[in-house]
């Protein structure tokens, strides 16, 4: 996890953080973590949210939200 943060600009301190929900991400953080990981924001969020069986009306706006923000990422990072 040391190398990951360090290839992504954060302390490892924060990212341990970020990892167990105690702090959150800003976008930009986000993104590098794609970049180094070599994945997609969707990969890395998909545990944030509950199946879609059982999601409320604003659950599923904040999953379309998400998707929207992933794929302004992508396509920011060149991956569209």
């Amino acid at each position: 996890m040391a190398q990951l943060a360090v290839e992504a600009g954060v302390s490892p301190s924060f990212l341990g953080h970020v990892e167990r929900g105690s702090r959150k991400a800003s976008l930009e953080t986000l993104a590098r973590l794609c970049s180094v990981l070599s994945t997609t924001p969707n990969y890395l969020l998909q545990d944030s949210f509950p199946s879609m069986s059982k999601i409320t009306k604003r659950e599923a706006e904040d999953s379309e939200l998400l998707n929207r923000i992933s794929n302004m990422i992508d396509e920011h990072m060149g991956r569209s």
